[in-house]
C-alpha cells in the first residue's frame, strides 16, 4: 500500500513539473526569423562572439527583449559589449521597425555618423548612444522620434584627444524641442551645440 502511495506521489510531482516545463514554453515568445536573421547580421557586422546569439530563438538571446505576445523584438540591449566598427544606413539593425528600446552605449562605432535610418524606429521609447564614438551632427530624424522618453547622446569624444565628436545645431535642437514633448530624460554632455 505505501509503495502505491509514493509512486502515485511521485507520478503526480512528474505531470506537475512536465505541465510547470510546458507553461515557460510558451510563456517565451518566437522570434521572427526576419528579424532573428537581422540581428545576426548586425552581430556578426561588429565580430560579435557571443555564443547565445546563435543559438535558437533570438528571443532568449543576452540583451534582446521581445514582445510577449506578437515576439517581435522590441528591445536590443548591447551596452558594454565591445562592438567595433562602422555603423551606416544600410545596417540590418534598422530592419528591427517594433524596437521601443534600443541601448548602444560604450561601444566604439569608429567615428560613424548616428545614421539617418533612426526614423526607422518611430516606436522608440529609449535610446541610449552615449559613449560609443559616433561624431559628426545630430540627424534631424532623431527628433521624429515623437515616443521617445528617455534620450543620451552623451560623452561621445575622441579617445584619444577628449574632443566632443557630435554637433548639434540649433534648428535640430529646437526640432528636439519642439517634437519630443513626452521626453523625461534629455542628456546633451559634451555636444557641440553650433552655429550654422
Amino acid at each position: 500500500m505505501l509503495s502505491k502511495l509514493v509512486v502515485v506521489v511521485v507520478w503526480f510531482h512528474l505531470v506537475v513539473i512536465a505541465n510547470s516545463l510546458h507553461s515557460l514554453q510558451q510563456q517565451q515568445p518566437s522570434c521572427h526569423d526576419d528579424e532573428s536573421s537581422a540581428l545576426l547580421q548586425f552581430m556578426q557586422s561588429f565580430m560579435y562572439a557571443s555564443a547565445s546569439f546563435y543559438n535558437g530563438n533570438c528571443c532568449s538571446w543576452d540583451g534582446v527583449d521581445c514582445d510577449e505576445e506578437t515576439g517581435h523584438v522590441i528591445g536590443l540591449d548591447l551596452s558594454s559589449s565591445g562592438l567595433y566598427g562602422s555603423i551606416n544606413s544600410n545596417s540590418s539593425l534598422f530592419r528591427l521597425v517594433h524596437l521601443q528600446r534600443l541601448n548602444l552605449a560604450n561601444n566604439d562605432f569608429n567615428y560613424s555618423q548616428i545614421p539617418s535610418s533612426i526614423r526607422n524606429f518611430p516606436r522608440l521609447t529609449y535610446l541610449n548612444l552615449s559613449a560609443s564614438s559616433f561624431s559628426g551632427r545630430v540627424p534631424s530624424e532623431v527628433s521624429h522620434l515623437s515616443k521617445l522618453l528617455s534620450l543620451d547622446l552623451s560623452l561621445n569624444l575622441d579617445r584619444f584627444s577628449g574632443e566632443k565628436l557630435l554637433k548639434l545645431h540649433p534648428s535640430n535642437m529646437r526640432s528636439l524641442v519642439q517634437n519630443l514633448t513626452s521626453l523625461e530624460k534629455l542628456d546633451l554632455s559634451y555636444i557641440n551645440i553650433v552655429r550654422m
